[in-house]
Formats: structure tokens, C-alpha cells, sequence
């Protein structure tokens, strides 16, 4: 439905996002074929573990995230532009870069999420708590991926 605003390289860039998630599942089939017994999955305010549980657990966090980006992917495609909740009113004529511009930030959003999602995994596999670190990271750069693509399409809509 949303076809036309979906340039070669948003539709590669959003590939690119279900790819790092798919690798994080192969991550962690991997990594839960080849150990034995419990791992770590879980660990207090000072990084010592608090929790252990079977290595599959951690197929949890990347296969809701396919879930989650499925979710957005399906917006992005299937519900008309004009339906989205706008935080600006889209001038005639500039419908496409405006729109754009939010498709680059939902695709932003789902990279970030993803790429969260890989090292996050990679890191409970690994026994790295760095979990606050990583969701403070995560918190921020969708701050900025947000607030930037706000900014740039409310530009765009008056030049």
C-alpha cells in the first residue's frame, strides 16, 4: 500500500534488520546446543548472577523482536500514510519526502532495536552483564533517531 515510499535501499535497510535478528537466533541455537545445564540469565543491581536458567530462555528477546519488527514492517507497508498519527500537518506536495523521512525513522528504530537485540545476546551467551549499559545506549540513540527525523521532517514540510 505504502509501495511508493519504500525506496531500494529502505527496503535493503529494513532486510538488513531482519537478518541481525535471524543471526542472534543462530547465535543462540548454537551457543544452547553446545552447552550443558544452566546458564546465567539473570543478575542483581552490583552484575552478580541472581538467576539461572536453561540456555533456550535466551531465544526469548530475538524471536520478540522478529515479532516487534514484524509488527512495525506491517504498518510501514499496509496502513496508509495518511492514517499515521503525524506530529506535523503535511503540507500539499510534500507528501513523499515528508513521509520519507518517517519511514527512515521507523527503519532507524528497527536497526537500533536489532542490533540492541544481537549484542545483548551475544553478551548473556557470553556472561557480560552489560545490560544497563546497552539498554541506556538502546534508549538513547531511539531518542535521537526520533527527535532527528521529527526535526528533519518538519524542515522538510516548510521548505
Amino acid at each position: 500500500m505504502n509501495n511508493a515510499y519504500f525506496t531500494k535501499g529502505r527496503i535493503i535497510f529494513e532486510i538488513i534488520t531482519y537478518v541481525i535478528l535471524v543471526v542472534a537466533v543462530f547465535y543462540v541455537l548454537i551457543f544452547a546446543l553446545q552447552t550443558k545445564g544452566e546458564v546465567p540469565i539473570r543478575y542483581d543491581m552490583k552484575g552478580n548472577v541472581s538467576g539461572y536458567g536453561s540456555p533456550w530462555v535466551l531465544l526469548f528477546l530475538p524471536i520478540s523482536m522478529i515479532f516487534t519488527n514484524g509488527i512495525i514492517s506491517l504498518v510501514l507497508h499496509l496502513v496508509p500514510v495518511t492514517a499515521w498519527n503525524m506530529h506535523i500537518k503535511v503540507n500539499p506536495g510534500k507528501e513523499f519526502i515528508v513521509y520519507g523521512d518517517m519511514i527512515k525513522m521507523m527503519l532507524g528504530c528497527m536497526m537500533i532495536l536489532s542490533i540492541y537485540t544481537l549484542v545483548e545476546t551475544i553478551f548473556w551467551a557470553l556472561n557480560i552483564d552489560q545490560t544497563l549499559l546497552l539498554s541506556a545506549l538502546m534508549c538513547i540513540s531511539l531518542f535521537v533517531d526520533i527527535i532527528y527525523y521529527m526535526v528533519v521532517s518538519a524542515r522538510h514540510n516548510r521548505l
